[in-house]
């Protein structure tokens, strides 16, 4: 690591580092409603599939860059900086030198301090950091963060440091007044995470006392802007839980504060567009002149978001608020298109009174601006998809934008010019509010007694879907589920997932397993390639702490066998479980299952329903037809497992096209027999196949068998069965050893039941076909839960081992 007595200029040893290429190829010239563009070739930065986060600030004709690497073989992440030219299309960019190294480097943001008394602007930079990864510990909420503060350019400074030992600090933002330095940051503990403000004398390195300026359980995203002298305005989203049990977007609002000499004023302003069913989240500032913008995302339909723009005049004292008027949200709803959606807006510049800004669809990146009433929008990644960052960062100047995303595979560095004129934006009088009035909790949906239901497969922005990692979550609380499962990708379409976004996914995981009756569990996905090249995809499930960074295919466990060695110790000590997914599309290695490990099969999710290729009533529905890679192949190689269901949802109407319907987080739900609130019952229960699974429904279907099955004949058992639907029953199917054995169906009347129970003798099915453990299951086929015609649902009990018995 450099310290600043190694050098006094930083530009002197940049300039001396090798370039690592350049461009001097004519610009593409795009017309886009009144403007023409010109888009310089993109410059990759950093290793491909190894850096993300960065930073890009225009400072005295130079670009100061920034970005977080992972080092593969020391297993530790970096924070590195440079400079180019602000001529991309001539100059080159330079070697990149390390600023911090550690076990954890993280959400790096650059900061301008202005020209003052004849000295020249400098660029400061922050970033959360850890040098060490703590030991982990099942009973405590121990996420420790460093917050580091460093003078960057033209020399560097001395490093200040703010520690927090046992919660979580990050996701900071900051600006200068003079000698101040004024940030604003989240911290989490058991209690929630909050957002606090400070300052910082950058000339004595003393720091203030912490302000609190949010109020709820989960506050998150904060950014800080400079308005004036000894004025700044402050944004961030708080979240509260509300069990509404029904589809509609978590109730995040975006609140907003100005700071004064005297601090933070007492009262924020909510922006909440007046609509308690709403999401508003993630605010970026931007300052023009007087007045302040925010870009925010919100969600008004419970599953696309789209972007929000305010305007604010008139100072703290009587603000008047004004929406950006358009003929229809920009939403981006083709369920056949890979992009959808678009989220984490960023305002980089105002060119003829109108926002040039950015957001980022659930695959690619946006560029937008507005021509009247209307959106003009700008694809710039039409290559790849997926594994990108959730924000971008720029600098815009003279009709000028530098941008620097995470591409394909690759950090991208890219220039736009503005050519010609833009209509006037127009406003409308906005209905924030000062006070927000929080709704009535609605009673939590009564469920089966000793039985918990929720979702174990869903995905965030963080891999290859949208939201940040705390909305799926919150998600999920609304929706009313007893518990809640977040299974990002390990690595997905030229990215991987960094130990530090791990991290954070881990601690917000914490976090919501504090929530009265609601449960979650660490987890991932090891993701690879479908067979052949490939072993499929198996979600990993963890009792206690997940080993962190994850047991990632793309680099070391690159095999099932690999995998299962290095989970071996946890499986020995039934602390960890598998469960392979969409398996007629990606397929799975029956041959190498562990049964000590891998415990589950997903039978069901938005890719369709797994069980069988023909004997499928979703079959339409189901993505892939691979032969020998379902359910009933695996039970038909005496293979003994659970049954699993989650939605895999990725905030999406369609998944690259593919959805059985426009809900993704209805596609799946797994029910837990005998399991109490908490994440040791309901593990334990879980890796004990105590399970059902449903497509979506919150059904209830059960088996069991009487006398005693250790002391007799299977032939002379009785098989019990309860059913309880959540629209009209078509039928019901005994499936044994993998063939169905036994069918009851139902009139397509008002006579179908939504309840049934029974009991089938196993003795008029017949002797067993074959010697050993014999495989019993039970499946219900309802009317859909969503009223599709051309669809139905269903409800699986886990197979149940039962020995044949003596002869």
């Amino acid at each position: 690591m450099f310290q600043p007595s190694s050098f006094v200029i930083l530009t002197t040893l940049l300039a001396m580092l090798s370039a690592c290429g350049s461009f001097h190829s004519q610009p593409t010239v795009i017309t886009l409603g009144p403007l023409q563009l010109e888009r310089s070739a993109p410059i990759k930065i950093g290793p491909p599939l190894l850096a993300k986060q960065a930073q890009v600030m225009e400072v005295a004709d130079t670009l100061m860059l920034g970005f977080i690497e992972f080092n593969e073989n020391k297993k530790t992440e970096l924070f590195k900086i440079g400079t180019c030219t602000t001529d991309l299309a001539s100059e080159s960019c330079p070697n990149f030198i390390t600023l911090f190294e550690g076990t954890f480097a993280f959400h790096p943001r650059f900061h301008r301090r202005p020209v003052r008394a004849e000295k020249p602007e400098e660029v400061w930079a922050t970033w959360c950091g850890l040098k060490e990864i703590p030991i982990p510990d099942d009973n405590k909420f121990s996420y420790p963060t460093t917050l580091y503060i460093q003078k960057i350019w033209p020399s560097l400074g001395a490093v200040t440091e703010l520690n927090e030992p046992e919660g979580y600090i990050c996701g900071q933002a900051g600006a200068f007044d003079e000698s101040l330095f004024h940030f604003v940051y989240e911290r989490a503990d058991k209690q929630g995470m909050s957002i606090f403000y400070r300052t910082m004398d950058v000339e004595s390195g003393l720091i203030s006392d912490e302000i609190r300026l949010s109020r709820s359980l989960l506050s998150r995203r904060p950014d800080l802007k400079r308005v004036g002298p000894n004025l700044l305005v402050a944004a961030w989203d708080e979240w509260v839980p509300v069990r509404k049990n029904r589809p509609v977007a978590p109730d995040y609002d975006v609140y907003l504060t100005w700071i004064g000499p005297e601090g933070p004023g007492k009262r924020s302003l909510v922006l909440d567009e007046n609509n308690n069913d709403s999401l508003a989240q993630a605010p970026q500032l931007f300052v023009d002149g007087t007045s302040v913008w925010v870009a925010y995302h919100k969600n008004t339909d419970g599953i696309l978001k789209h972007w929000g723009l305010k305007k604010i005049e008139n100072g703290p004292l009587h603000p008047k608020v004004l929406d950006l008027k358009l003929a229809t949200p920009f939403r981006n709803a083709n369920p056949k298109e890979e992009n959808q959606g678009a989220e984490f807006p960023q305002i980089w510049g105002i060119k003829d009174g109108s926002p040039i800004f950015t957001s980022r669809p659930s695959h690619d990146a946006f560029l937008h601006f507005i021509n009247g009433d209307e959106v003009e929008t700008l694809s710039l990644d039409k290559d790849g998809w997926g594994a990108r960052d959730l924000w971008m960062s720029g600098s815009y100047r003279d009709s000028k934008l530098t941008l620097i995303r995470r591409g394909h595979k690759n950090l991208q560095l890219e220039q736009f010019s503005f050519k010609g004129k833009l209509p006037p934006v127009n406003f409308e009088t906005s209905m924030a509010s000062q006070n927000k009035n929080i709704l009535a909790p609605v009673p939590h949906r009564l469920s089966y007694p000793n039985t918990l239901m929720g979702d174990v497969h869903m995905h965030s922005g963080y891999s290859d879907a949208t939201g940040a990692p705390d909305e799926i979550y919150a998600r999920a609380y609304e929706l009313g589920h007893d518990f809640a499962i977040l299974t990002d990708h390990d690595n997905i379409v030229g990215s991987r997932l960094f130990p530090s976004q791990y991290y954070e996914i881990l601690m917000i995981t914490d976090l919501f397993d504090t929530l009265p009756d609601f449960t979650t569990l660490q987890a991932y996905e090891w993701t690879t390639p479908p067979l052949p090249k490939g072993f499929g995809h198996k979600n990993v499930y963890f009792k206690g702490k997940a080993p962190v960074p994850v047991y990632s295919y793309k680099f070391e466990f690159e095999t099932t066998e690999k995998l299962y060695d290095a989970l071996s110790s946890l499986g020995r000590k039934k602390a960890v479980f598998t469960a392979p997914h969409h398996t007629a599309w990606t397929g799975t290695d029956w041959d190498k299952a562990d049964p000590q490990i891998q415990r589950h099969f997903e039978i069901a999710s938005a890719h369709g329903v797994f069980e069988d290729k023909n004997d499928n009533p979703l079959k339409a529905f189901t993505r892939g037809d691979l032969e020998g890679h379902y359910a009933r192949d695996g039970i038909k190689l005496g293979k003994q497992f659970g049954f699993l269901s989650g939605s895999d949802a990725h905030g999406l109407l369609s998944h690259h096209g593919h959805a059985r319907h426009l809900d993704p987080w209805a596609q799946g739900l797994t029910g837990v027999y005998g399991a109490r609130p908490d994440r040791d019952s309901l593990f334990t229960a879980l890796y004990n196949l105590q399970t059902w699974a449903t497509t979506g429904p919150r059904g209830f279907i059960r088996i069991w068998t009487t006398p005693n099955m250790k002391k007799k004949k299977f032939h002379k058992l009785d098989l019990h069965y309860s059913v309880i639907a959540t629209k009209p029953l078509k039928e019901i199917n005994l499936i044994w050893n993998g063939e169905s054995a036994w069918t009851k169906t139902f009139a397509d009347n008002a006579s179908a039941p939504l309840k049934i129970q029974g009991v089938i003798p196993l003795r008029s099915l017949g002797k067993p076909k074959q010697a050993g453990l014999q495989n019993v299951y039970m499946r219900a086929i309802q009317k859909s839960e969503m009223g599709i015609e051309n669809q139905v649902d269903m409800l699986f009990t886990s197979p149940l081992g039962i020995p044949q018995g003596p002869n």
